[in-house]
């Protein structure tokens, strides 16, 4: 029997997804099964796994040794073969007990794909494992393009992964990007337009009239500087979200005439050139600071502040 005690930061999610978590190769229908015949217990009571746990509940699971070790192995890589590691803890802007602010390096993916190569969520579990957190999944939040540097947002808790996403979803946290594109833009303009995705080829299409499978998209932009880069003038803009659609600042910019440097996806054959010139090796974009919206309860201390990356452009 293994036994188990619910801390602050696991509280408030069901016990079947805490169960999911703890042994993650486990099928589902051995956990209801374990529920019926009280193989597992939630403080000593017969349950169903849809309990709230809440902190210093107890868990007991009456598992063999050899079941518990097998159902709680990982079949991922081996972290420790995985490619381009960076040092994580030297990129953190911001933490507390409930969150995580990172500033993601560009060439560093988001979250994994089928590749072996480390993620920036690889790097969140590893590094909250390593600093001795709770059992509780830590997640990024927002994903970032592979070259795209900048802001991840990490929920470390169950409580700061809800609060996270809703403001996320609700869309009132403001988030701004800055990049470097190609020619002298307005000082400041609202774009607006509809977005299609080709999900094979990911990559969007922006179109000025409404159509079927477009979703509208919305981006505000003001100018800061303006400069000359290989016999080009070029321009410094800091770019707001009102929307956020895959690539979206990218295609959009790109759609009026202003390619972001060093995008192989979204430019033009001038921004091609200035690229190769100054051997950009990725796009310059970055996503640059978040402002919190005014929140209630337990994240009220978050309320209207700001956060920016170590960007120096």
């Amino acid at each position: 029997m293994k036994e188990f005690t619910i801390t602050k930061a696991e509280e408030g999610q069901t016990l079947f997804k805490y169960l999911c978590k703890l042994l993650p190769q486990a099928p589902a229908s051995l956990f209801h099964k374990s529920f019926r015949k009280k193989n597992i217990t939630w403080n000593d009571e017969k349950c169903t796994g849809k309990e709230i746990l809440r902190e210093k509940d107890n868990i007991k699971i009456w598992f063999s040794d050899e079941t518990f070790h097998t159902f709680s192995e990982k079949k991922n890589a081996d972290p420790s073969q995985k490619k381009s590691a960076f040092p994580f803890s030297r990129r953190i802007i911001y933490e507390d007990e409930h969150i995580l602010i990172v500033d993601k390096p560009a060439g560093i993916l988001t979250q994994s794909d089928n590749s072996n190569e480390l993620s920036l969520n690889d790097a969140l579990l590893d590094y909250c494992h390593y600093n001795n957190h709770s059992t509780a999944k830590p997640s990024v939040c927002n994903r970032l393009d592979r070259n795209t540097s900048g802001i991840v947002l990490c929920g470390k808790t169950v409580k700061g992964l809800q609060m996270l996403n809703e403001i996320i979803k609700n869309r009132t946290l403001h988030k701004y990007y800055r990049c470097i594109v190609l020619g002298e833009t307005k000082e400041q303009d609202t774009l607006k337009g509809f977005l299609i995705k080709n999900e094979s080829a990911n990559q969007v299409t922006i179109i000025t009239e409404q159509k079927d499978n477009a979703v509208p998209i919305e981006t505000r932009y003001k100018r800061i500087s303006t400069m000359e880069r290989a016999g080009n003038i070029c321009s410094l803009l800091e770019v707001r979200l009102i929307t956020g659609r895959p690539h979206q600042i990218r295609a959009h910019l790109t759609s009026i005439g202003h390619p972001i440097l060093g995008d192989r996806k979204y430019r033009n054959k001038k921004s091609i050139e200035i690229s190769k010139a100054l051997h950009i090796p990725h796009q310059l974009l970055c996503a640059c600071s978040i402002t919190f919206p005014k929140i209630k309860g337990t994240f009220d201390y978050l309320s209207g502040k700001r956060f920016s990356s170590f960007v120096t452009w």
